[in-house]
């Protein structure tokens, strides 16, 4: 019950007021935040600090995540569909089966990311970094540009 309360106090900060939620994390150093399944639909989530944070399953679908810290984190199945992730860090995060379709993806980091399964149909994905991301079985955008997943950690990839 109590854990359930903390939960919503947390989503509530990041609704209504990312920089009090980012303040409250440094002053705590709180990491790994289970938010399992929230839902931050058309969130502004503008530099938030998420990295460690759990949030697979959760539906992140429209949400403004520009430059936001996403590294080391759980987001598996996670609904991206049409966020800005504009210069934002997902590194070395687990990104298996999550939905990027018609998302702004440029200049976002996903150095190191499980990126399996992952669909980004329709996605501005120019410039992004995926130096030793793994896309296995991943859909890339219908303006897969070749040398886009250069440097990825691909089965069919062929050096040389």
């Amino acid at each position: 019950m109590e854990k359930d309360l903390v939960q919503k106090k947390i989503i509530k900060m990041l609704l209504y007021n990312c920089d009090q939620f980012n303040a409250w994390r440094d002053e705590h150093k709180i990491e790994g935040l289970n938010l399992q399944g929230v839902n931050l639909y058309r969130a502004d989530l503008r530099n938030a600090n998420l990295r460690g944070c759990d949030l697979s399953f959760s539906d992140l679908s429209n949400t403004n995540l520009e430059e936001a810290d996403l590294s080391y984190a759980e987001l598996k199945e996670v609904d991206f569909r049409g966020s800005v992730l504009r210069g934002a860090n997902l590194s070395h995060s687990n990104i298996e089966g999550a939905d990027f379709r018609e998302c702004d993806l440029k200049e976002s980091d996903f150095t190191g990311a499980n990126l399996s399964n992952a669909d980004f149909r329709e996605s501005n994905d120019s410039e992004a970094i995926l130096v030793g991301a793994t896309l296995e079985d991943a859909i890339p955008s219908t303006g897969y540009r070749e040398g886009m997943m250069l440097n990825a950690d691909t089965p069919d990839r062929q050096d040389g």
